[in-house]
């Protein structure tokens, strides 16, 4: 197994693989809130995602007119970080540009991956700073998958605000320029047909939090996130798990020819500039009790 670090806090603790920087455990006590794959359907369970969110056209990056192969969701998730700071309930690691990163992405930059635990959560915070001496684009994004109580369709999502926006259709991992109006209020019944084609892709999303809720159980965990340029839900029919997951970024539309220059939703960064951006895993109180 790669190496893992673990923090504790009061009732919470947490277990994070090197490799990736990856949220492999979050528990109350005993009690987990993440699916522990099991070799079926999905073999990761909170991946980071950087430079870049889903899937770019022919699965290149193309700046200036060279080619760089990216693999969907970038190179973050297979590369292995180091432990750079740590406190009592902070861990802090790192991924820098390298031989291999350069390859596959042509910038000097830093990556940090930052665990707090708080008396009810789990705050991750992606630190990126740009190294180079050009402006720099990326993307970022978390992928948490929460362990279900039962079939998926006993389940909902729980918002902060009434839901009336439209989601955005994927095909074979690329927008095909449709959109499906989603109305569903303040909460979402969730089933196995929403998810027959790819996830569920909210853009621009006007509510903060989303909740997974068990209809009869209750409240399982909440991602808390105010900056989110988008949202994904995401599992696959007859999975044990769903994903929330906040995104500053997203794929290429099938309309897209593959420069990374005039990409949709990148964030851009001057020389030696830095950019925080936080999402929250909240335990709700009824877990806590």
């Amino acid at each position: 197994m790669e190496d893992l670090v673990a923090l504790h806090h009061g009732a919470l603790s947490v277990k994070i693989a090197l490799k990736g920087a990856e949220l492999v455990e979050f528990s109350i006590g005993r009690e987990g809130l993440l699916w522990q794959p099991t070799g079926l359907f999905w073999n990761r369970t909170a991946p980071n995602l950087f430079p870049v969110v889903g899937r770019l056209m022919h699965d290149e990056l193309v700046w200036k007119g060279e080619r760089y192969p990216m693999s969907q969701h970038g190179f973050a998730r297979d590369s292995q970080f180091k432990l750079v700071e740590e406190g009592a309930n902070f861990l802090v690691l790192e991924l820098c540009s390298n031989d291999v990163t350069r390859v596959q992405y042509p910038f000097e930059f830093s990556f940090k991956v930052k665990y707090q635990l708080l008396e009810d959560r789990v705050k991750i915070t992606y630190s990126t700073t740009n190294l180079g001496n050009e402006m720099m684009p990326y993307s970022v994004g978390g992928h948490p998958g929460f362990a279900l109580r039962g079939p998926l369709d006993e389940h909902e999502l729980w918002f902060d605000v009434q839901v009336n926006t439209q989601r955005w259709l994927i095909e074979d991992g690329y927008y095909n320029g449709k959109t499906l109006k989603l109305n569903c209020g303040k909460a979402l019944e969730l089933n196995n047909e929403y998810f027959t084609t790819d996830a569920i892709v909210l853009r621009s999303p006007e509510f903060s939090t989303a909740t997974l809720v068990h209809k009869t159980l209750g409240k399982l965990a909440t991602v808390d996130c105010s900056s989110w340029d988008a949202v994904g839900f995401w599992t696959k029919p007859g999975a044990p798990f769903l994903c929330i997951e906040p995104w500053w970024g997203w794929a290429d539309s099938q309309q897209n020819f593959g420069d990374f220059a005039t990409k949709e939703a990148l964030h851009w960064l001057e020389p030696e500039e830095e950019e925080a951006l936080f999402y929250e895993i909240i335990v709700p109180a009824n877990r806590l009790i």
